[in-house]
C-alpha cells in the first residue's frame, strides 16, 4: 500500500510540474494577422506607466508584429534608460551602465528569443517585481525588441552586404508609492524659427519642460491664441507628454489658420503633472500675408485705373 501511495505522489508530483513547465512555455501567445509587406516590425505600446507599492507585482504585456517576408528571429533585451539635457534627446538607452534609476533588474521578459513570420504578432507578459526594500520614487527601464543579425552575403551587383539590425524600445515608466521629489517647470516657449513678421498662420511653437525631481512628470496643457482685439481665436492642447528625471523635454505643437492678419499673442498654459501649479508664458508675433496684400492691391489699382479709363472715355464720347 506505501509503494502505491509513493507512486502516486510521484505521479501528481510529474504532472504538476509538467502543467507548471508548461504553463511557463504557453505563457506567449503568437497569432496571425494581416499586415502590409514593409520589411521592418512593430513594437507596442511604445510606453507603460505602473504604479505599485512596494514589493507589489505586476504584468504587462509587449506586443510584437512582423512585417518581413521571410521567418524572422528576435531577441528581448533590457536596458536602463535615463533622460538628457539635450532636448531633442529626451531618452538615452545605457546598454550595459545602469542608471541611479535601475529598472532592468527587475524585468522578467517569458521569453528572450523567438522567432516570427509574416504576419505573425506574438505577445510576451514582462513581469515587474520590484523588491519589497524599494524606495519611493521612479524606475525606469526600456524593453528593447531587435532582429537577430543576419549572415554576411552577396548582393547581384557582386557587393557583399549584410541587413540592418532594427532595436525599437516599449519604455517602462515604474513608480513606488511614497513620498517623492517632484520638481519641474517650464523652461522655454517660442516659436520655432522666429521671424519679425510671418506671411501666414502655420507656425510650429516649442515647449522646454525642465524636470529637476527624482520622479517623471507628464506635463500638459493648452495654447490659447488671441487677435489684436483680445479675442481667442484658436485653442490649441498640449497633450500629456513624460519627462523623465534630471532631463530637458522638448516639444513642438503646431498651429495653422487659413485666415491670419495683424499681431497676435499666444498664451501657453502649461501644467506641470502634479499638484494645481501651472506655469504661464506669452509671446507675440505679427503675421502680415504681405505677397497677398501686394497681388491685392495690384488688382485694386488695375480695376481703379480700368474704370477710370472707361469712365474718361466715356465722358469724351459724351462731349463730342
Amino acid at each position: 500500500m506505501t509503494a502505491y501511495v509513493k507512486r502516486g505522489v510521484w505521479v501528481l508530483l510529474l504532472a504538476f510540474l509538467g502543467l507548471f513547465f508548461m504553463g511557463q512555455v504557453l505563457a506567449f501567445n503568437i497569432t496571425s494577422t494581416t499586415v502590409e509587406d514593409r520589411n521592418d516590425f512593430i513594437v507596442e505600446p511604445t510606453k507603460q506607466e505602473i504604479i505599485l507599492n512596494p514589493g507589489e507585482v505586476d504584468t504587462r504585456s509587449v506586443y510584437i508584429t512582423s512585417r518581413i517576408k521571410t521567418p524572422t528571429a528576435f531577441r528581448v533585451e533590457i536596458e536602463d534608460i535615463v533622460g538628457s539635457e539635450d532636448p531633442n534627446t529626451p531618452v538615452i538607452l545605457l546598454g550595459g551602465d545602469r542608471s541611479p534609476y535601475s529598472l532592468k533588474d527587475y524585468l522578467h521578459p517569458d521569453i528572450q528569443e523567438f522567432t516570427l513570420k509574416f504576419g505573425d504578432k506574438i505577445q510576451i507578459p514582462i513581469n515587474v517585481n520590484l523588491p519589497s526594500t524599494a524606495a519611493p520614487g521612479g524606475f525606469y527601464a526600456a524593453v528593447i525588441i531587435s532582429n537577430a543579425p543576419s549572415k554576411e552575403g552577396t548582393s547581384t551587383a557582386g557587393i557583399s552586404s549584410t541587413k540592418v539590425i532594427s532595436r525599437i524600445a516599449s519604455l517602462f515608466l515604474v513608480r513606488i508609492t511614497g513620498p517623492v521629489n517632484q520638481n519641474g517647470h517650464l523652461d522655454d516657449f517660442k516659436i520655432k524659427d522666429p521671424k519679425p513678421i510671418y506671411q501666414k498662420a502655420d507656425l510650429t511653437f516649442q515647449i522646454y519642460f525642465k524636470n529637476e525631481g527624482t520622479i517623471h512628470l507628464v506635463p500638459y496643457g493648452t495654447i490659447d491664441i488671441k487677435n489684436m482685439w483680445g479675442q481667442v481665436v484658436s485653442t490649441v492642447p498640449v497633450d500629456a507628454y513624460f519627462s523623465l528625471p534630471q532631463s530637458l523635454r522638448y516639444r513642438e505643437v503646431q498651429w495653422n489658420s487659413p485666415l491670419a492678419i495683424g499681431r497676435y499673442t499666444a498664451t501657453l498654459n502649461l501644467h506641470r503633472g502634479y499638484g494645481d501649479t501651472v506655469d504661464q508664458k506669452i509671446i507675440a508675433f505679427w503675421i502680415i500675408p504681405w505677397k497677398i496684400i501686394i497681388i491685392t492691391l495690384l488688382i485694386i489699382i488695375v480695376l481703379v485705373g480700368l474704370v477710370y479709363f472707361f469712365v474718361k472715355n466715356f465722358e469724351l464720347k459724351k462731349k463730342k
